[in-house]
């Protein structure tokens, strides 16, 4: 090293200044400021050393400088400083550290909490400080270091030194105490990041000590000091030291802002064990020393490192899952072992959601460790929209990447607990999160265990079954521990619930355990019943003795157990016959509701206008039925009781007959609402403030619109689906349609479920098909679900009076609906001129759905429930065929545009084809991709489409072939005969034949039946063909092209039918055909859309508007509504229930969709008129008048579905 670079010989005219500005700031400290600091290139190292370490080394640095130290063994002394290091002390970093907090992870271990016996040792136990040193738990041996370091660093005279002393002597007995509760780790994480501060402040002021006595030892003469570096880098240390205190302030804000991501996650607080139901069902745990040989097993388990990553349990219904799982709980939970917990429950709407699971669990996790939490905020940071997203992006997203973040820091016994997972709604969705757990859980990949329970059989069953082949689970069955077992656990959980009963033997109690067989619910339905208001008693005991049959086998302990509660309760002989009957139109009320009712819904229902009647029967039902005694809501007791009454063979003479007593609940649904609906239920004052800006409008609502009629709005039509003989139920319904039509989408519309009341008029449509219905009953359910449809669907339903003064009044004037309702209405507004010639197609023709991106491909799923759109982002969007809501996030997969989309026969699949050369096939069900590849094509795909069977599928691509391809990925077969590239194929109805149309302007027709297909040539059209599609009967196929033309083909002699011209002036991208085969939709590139005849040609519809060309269409299943899609973001909903006259000329948009930003209004106070006129060249639109009042003012509002209304 040149002296040059030497520090100790070199000498710059800047150094004295600089010292000599270090000591006045010194002298001064109010002077000092951090931004004059000479900026310093390396950090400042801390680390979590022993006081003597520290002392050490300070000692070392004042004998021996930096610079002397290294100068031998380190040629880099000027870019590191010396650091503090003690070999004897693991180093802060070893440990684990949340970086978001900065303070130490918990660390659970195996040890039991020592209690009593410890608790009275600890007074007289004598422990000398090698003693402190037996520390176990790293979170204790930080807080050891921290507190002898405080000690160390604090005057020997101080007060705190012999409490520091006598904490250190304690510390193996407080560690022992406070490993099972949380109280002493949070004090300990509070103690430690407390001394640790104080450590640093003590290190400060040291540092300034030392400086200062540097400097005044030198006399002020810095330029031959060679301690110069050493104070620098103790000022460095300073100035380090407290920048680090700043940072911890920004962490904890920072930990302060990052905890309101958690309500991100949208939790289910009613899913954690502890947690109440929404009905006030309180889960409960085994009796203290039943089930102990399942609990050992779970436990050996959870603490075997070795052991499979999921445990599954399952049992017959009753026989005590739930309770153990409950226990399991309860144990591990004290332990600081329990991650998580979801109890399922078909009960509740929330906790039968198998969506939520992931994110719960997540959110419970978060509370649970401080890194896990840490590492989800930063997943949470860039992908707020996690919890919404599929299965398989939630268990990536939520616990995948934050696991694998924190696994460092996590306890390695840490179980999540899934119970009940059979009575979530959607099986594909359970299937797909099992298929998440069970290959992932089991590996090293994350470090948690999953306990899940379910019923037996099913798929479920299997997908587990072979999990536990695989040695990816371990698995219990429940019904398959030894009956012995079983009755000994039986029998200590009754003599608990008896104990308080005298004189009740123990051979009694045997008898009653070997008549309950193995199931737990038996025993606990039983004695519930026997408890009886009054409590339990011997006579009521041995009642139940004598009256139930010994249960001999597994298969139907259930139905036996309940139709012994049920011969109890209604063959008894001191009940009258009215009573027995109204004990059964409860029971079956209450077991055929759509939900949990009260007692006034079920009197409603069941015909019963007396409510003590009802309470009558719920008591004599309470071993059957799950009465809440807070919310007065009835539900079945156990989800298998319904299905046990349902079934005739089970239930013999007490047995459901679902069809008579639907029948009996649709008719006291249509009886309430006649009885309680009326215009303007809760008498809102005014159109112009929306319903949610009401003053109080929840009690309003509550107040004005009873349970009971919200019930029977919501649920008429599920019970008239299972009537046998609906003919008897036309006045009824017509009644209803004629009378009560737009009171009862007040209350809908009022109780946000409008979407609900289409879906309930459609149920009807479908119901009354076939049935000799008036004509004019049968027009009028049409009008009706096309008017709640629309209304669903635009904003004007975010005000319930805009049903009177805002939809009806843009209703078609050919509407049934308008012209029954429109009578009633008196001085209301009456548009004139202008929109009103052609309103009919205008306002009734479409809604408009945004999905976020041009949509190029359509296809309705074969129920009509679902459709799914092909996307220019290369997204598959999957939506509610009611209100466009999308039922997943948009699936990802291709990197292009998406072309084209399919839906499988059966619902299960979609197809997916794109310009990235690839085909994917999803599962609608979880939204994820089918591990299938159909690799092949060389060149943009354009087109797909299932064979009826679902068994195949074809495809056309731009590299100028045809492919048809087993839908598992087995095998392809490739057709080659287009000279250009290939824009669209279709199956014929028949599965025996392929079409496909393509830039050559030509269309090919493959016969499949012949091992090599040949194609049969289509010409006649002079440009590309861009869509075909088969009638239903396959007689005829009809093709679109950039010819401007349609043609209908005859597919048994290849031969022209005929030619579309009229209208026709651009390019022809889209065609559909109608389920019936009667209709020709077409969709072109001016954007407009038309309906043809396909026998005779002309035009039935149209043209109505679209945007930016017309690129898909897809006609509903039941050929009432058309689809279509463009480059606009917008997927427009077309209602063929009423085929207005066509058009010559395209009409004005109308009120329903012209934003008043291009209009004003002109107001003349002597008239009784209101004129709206265009903006730019005063153009009259249409005018509006009411014949009995002159406008004193007026008033519009305007939203972004251009609704309006006056006041």
């Amino acid at each position: 090293m040149s002296d040059d670079s030497n520090p100790h010989n070199a000498k710059s005219k800047n150094s004295k200044g600089f010292f000599s500005r270090l000591r006045e700031n010194l002298r001064q400290p109010q002077r000092s400021n951090r931004a004059r600091t000479p900026p310093n290139p390396e950090p400042f190292y801390l680390s979590s050393h022993s006081a003597s370490s520290l002392r050490a080394n300070v000692a070392r640095g004042s004998e021996e400088t930096p610079a002397t130290a290294s100068s031998t063994n380190n040629p880099k002394i000027n870019s590191e400083p010396p650091r503090l290091t003690d070999s004897s002390v693991a180093p802060l970093t070893s440990l684990p550290i949340d970086k978001s907090t900065g303070v130490l992870e918990t660390l659970n271990k195996d040890a039991h909490v020592a209690e009593t016996e410890e608790s009275a040792q600890i007074a007289s136990t004598t422990v000398d400080l090698n003693e402190a040193r037996q520390v176990q738990d790293p979170i204790w041996i930080a807080l050891q270091t921290s507190l002898e370091m405080l000690r160390d660093n604090l005057d020997e005279n101080s007060p705190l030194v012999p409490t520091i002393e006598t904490l250190l002597l304690c510390l193996p007995r407080l560690e022992a105490w406070g490993r099972a509760e949380r109280e002493y780790e949070e004090l300990t994480r509070e103690t430690t990041n407390a001394s640790d501060s104080f450590r640093e402040l003590e290190l400060i002021n040291k540092h300034l000590e030392e400086i200062k006595s540097r400097l005044e030892s030198n006399g002020g003469d810095t330029e031959e000091n060679s301690g110069e570096d050493q104070i620098v880098y103790y000022y460095r240390g300073v100035r380090d030291t407290f920048v680090k205190l700043e940072d911890n302030g920004r962490d904890i804000l920072h930990k302060s802002l990052n905890n309101s991501r958690l309500g991100w996650l949208n939790h289910i607080e009613e899913a954690p064990f502890d947690a109440l139901f929404g009905t006030e069902q309180v889960r409960r745990g085994c009796t203290e020393g039943t089930r102990t040989e399942v609990l050992s097993g779970l436990e050996t388990w959870l603490f075997d490192p070795t052991s499979p990553g999921v445990y599954w349990m399952d049992g017959m219904p009753g026989i005590g899952k739930t309770a153990i799982a409950y226990t399991f709980c309860e144990r591990m939970k004290r332990r600081r072992c329990l991650g998580a917990s979801f109890f399922c429950d078909r009960n509740s709407e929330k906790c039968r959601d198998a969506t939520r699971i992931i994110p719960t669990i997540a959110y419970q996790l978060a509370l649970y460790s401080a890194s896990f939490r840490s590492a989800l905020f930063d997943v949470l940071g860039s992908n707020p929209e996690a919890a919404s997203k599929t299965l398989t992006k939630q268990f990536d997203l939520l616990l995948n990447k934050p696991l694998q973040q924190a696994k460092g820091t996590m306890p390695k016994q840490v179980v999540i607990v899934i119970d009940a997972l059979d009575e979530c709604d959607n099986l594909d969705s359970i299937e797909g999160l099992l298929d998440l757990l069970l290959p992932e859980s089991s590996g090293p990949g994350i470090p948690l265990k999953f306990l899940v329970t379910a019923r037996p059989g099913g798929d479920i069953f299997v997908r587990m079954s072979l999990g536990v082949e695989n040695q990816k689970a371990v698995a219990i069955h429940l019904h398959d521990i030894s009956k012995a077992q079983v009755q000994a656990d039986i029998k200590l959980h009754v003599k608990h619930q008896l104990r308080f009963v005298k004189s009740i033997e123990d051979s009694e109690i045997d008898q009653f355990v070997q008549r309950c067989g193995v199931l737990f619910l038996t025993a606990v339905s039983l004695l519930q019943f026997a408890a009886g208001e009054t409590g339990y008693s011997k006579e009521s005991f041995m009642s139940l003795i004598q009256n139930t049959p010994i249960l001999t086998t597994l298969h139907t302990p259930i139905a036996k157990m309940y139709m012994d509660v049920l011969k109890s309760v209604l063959d008894d002989e001191g009940l009258e016959e009215d009573e027995v009957e109204d004990i059964r139109l409860v029971l079956n009320t209450v077991l055929l509701a759509q939900e949990s009712v009260n007692v006034e819904t079920i009197g409603m229902l069941a015909g019963i206008d007396e409510p003590r009647r009802v309470e009558h029967a719920l008591l004599s039902l309470r071993s059957a039925l799950n009465y809440s005694e807070t919310s007065g809501l009835v539900s079945p007791l156990d989800s298998t009781f319904p299905e046990v009454m349902f079934d005739k063979s089970k239930s013999g003479s007490y047995h459901c007959d679902v069809t008579e007593q639907g029948h009996l609940l649709a008719q006291g649904c249509l009886a309430k609402m006649k009885e309680e609906l009326r215009f303007n239920m809760c008498e809102l004052d005014s159109s112009f403030i929306p319903d949610k800006e009401v003053k109080d409008i929840d009690s309003i609502i509550k107040a004005k619109i009873s349970p009971s009629l919200g019930y029977a709005c919501r649920h008429w039509a599920d019970h008239l689906e299972s009537t046998p003989n609906v003919a008897n139920m036309l006045p009824l319904l017509g009644e209803f349609l004629f009378e009560q039509l737009l009171y009862w989408m007040e209350v809908l519309n009022l109780l946000q479920e409008l979407t609900s009341g289409a879906a309930s008029l459609l149920k009807l449509k479908q119901r009354l098909h076939g049935v000799a219905c008036p004509p004019e009953l049968t027009t009028l359910l049409d009008n009706a679900y096309a008017f709640v449809q629309k209304l669903s669907a635009s904003s004007i339903s975010y005000s319930t009076p805009h049903i009177y003064i805002s939809s009806l009044q843009l209703c078609p004037r050919s509407s049934l609906v308008y012209r029954i309702y429109s009578k009633r209405i008196q001085s209301w507004l009456k548009p004139h001129g202008g929109p009103t010639e052609s309103l009919d197609m205008k306002t009734s023709a479409h809604q408009s759905w945004n999905i976020g991106s041009g949509a190029l491909s359509i296809s309705y799923s074969l129920d009509g429930t679902r459709f799914a759109a092909g996307c220019e982002n290369g997204t598959i969007a999957i939506c509610d065929a009611r209100d466009g809501s999308f039922l997943f996030h948009p699936l990802e997969g291709h990197t292009d545009w998406v072309r084209s989309v399919a839906f499988s026969p059966d619902g299960t699949l979609v197809l997916s084809a794109s310009s990235d050369c690839t085909i994917r096939l999803w599962d609608v069900a979880t939204g994820q991709p089918v591990p299938t590849s159909f690799d092949g094509h060389t060149h943009p795909v354009k087109s797909v489409a299932f064979s009826p069977s679902g068994k195949r599928f074809v495809s056309g691509s731009w590299d100028n072939t045809v492919r048809v391809w087993n839908t598992d990925g087995s095998s392809s077969t490739t057709m080659e005969g287009h000279k250009w590239g290939v824009n669209c194929v279709a199956f014929s109805p028949d599965d025996t034949s392929v079409a496909s149309g393509a830039n050559d302007f030509t269309i090919q027709v493959w016969d499949l039946t012949n091992e090599a297909p040949t194609p049969s040539t289509l010409q006649g059209h002079t440009n590309s063909v861009m869509s075909i599609a088969f009638t239903s009967d396959g007689t005829r196929l009809v093709s679109g092209s950039t010819d401007c033309t349609i043609c209908v083909w005859s597919t048994d002699s290849k031969s022209l039918l005929s030619r579309f011209l009229q209208g026709c002036t651009h390019f022809v991208y889209s065609v559909a055909v109608s389920p019936d085969g009667s209709c020709i939709a077409s969709g072109s590139a001016d954007s407009t859309i038309r309906v043809w005849s396909i026998n005779t040609g002309s035009l039935i519809t149209g043209p109505w508007e679209h945007f930016n060309g017309v690129r898909a269409l897809a006609f509903s299943p039941d050929g009432t509504r058309l689809l279509s899609g463009s480059h606009s973001e917008d997927i427009k909903v077309w209602n063929l229930d009423e085929k207005p006259k066509p058009a010559d000329v395209r009409p004005y948009a109308g009120l329903y969709n012209k934003s008043f930003q291009k209009a004003f209004l002109e107001k003349a106070l002597n008239e009784k008129m209101i004129r709206i006129r265009e903006l730019h060249d005063e153009k009259l639109l249409f005018s509006l008048s009411t014949p009995d009042a002159r406008f004193s003012d007026v008033y519009c509002m305007v939203t972004r579905k251009h609704s309006f209304s006056i006041h």
